[in-house]
């Protein structure tokens, strides 16, 4: 099994189209499309860290992490959301979204990165650094406030000392097209 996984350009839109929807079928894949598609060109989300996962040469795998903003003025953190992470049905539970995951934040450490947050699987998520429940731990919330039964669901990885991180927390702001309260309840 020979995976590669790559930055994407603009000729891979078509296939992060299908993978997403190959990822997320029968579960909004059109919402998912289009929201990777816009968050592609959002500027507000840049400098965007966006990687395609290939297996033997076939696209089966696309992650893609935005820029984030924190609403506490004295926090000048670099911070960024994981959001959406899709890999094609028949390609999961082969440890492709976790090299796309280990391979997007070693890129996010080489722009120095000092937190990334994200909003998704309590069992999958933790296995590669994420911190459950970043509202009662470091008092960063999510951009839309969820559910006190979600919380655990909002988590963070810090690529800093968390001193740094607990020093002005806030609202986590994301990038404009994120920034719409249909992402952010289930």
């Amino acid at each position: 099994m020979n995976i590669e996984i790559r930055e994407t350009t603009k000729l891979d839109y078509e296939d992060i189209i299908k993978i997403n929807r190959g990822a997320f079928k029968n579960y909004g894949e059109e919402e998912i499309v289009t929201l990777v598609t816009d968050l592609l060109e959002d500027e507000t989300g840049k400098p965007i860290v966006s990687l395609i996962a290939f297996l033997d040469g076939k696209p089966v795998g696309h992650i893609i992490f935005t820029k984030a903003k924190i609403d506490n003025v004295k926090n000048n953190l670099l911070t960024y959301i994981l959001a959406p992470l899709g890999v094609v049905k028949e390609y999961q539970k082969l440890g492709i979204g976790g090299k796309l995951i280990n391979e997007g934040i070693k890129r996010l450490k080489e722009l120095k990165t000092d937190v990334v947050f994200v909003l998704g699987h309590l069992d999958y998520y933790p296995k590669y650094g994420f911190i459950k429940n970043a509202i009662k731990k470091i008092g960063y919330e999510a951009t839309y406030d969820i559910p006190e039964e979600y919380y655990d669901g909002w988590m963070y990885m810090p690529l800093i000392s968390m001193e740094e991180i607990k020093q002005n927390p806030g609202r986590v702001i994301c990038a404009d097209t994120m920034n719409k309260k249909a992402y952010w309840v289930e």
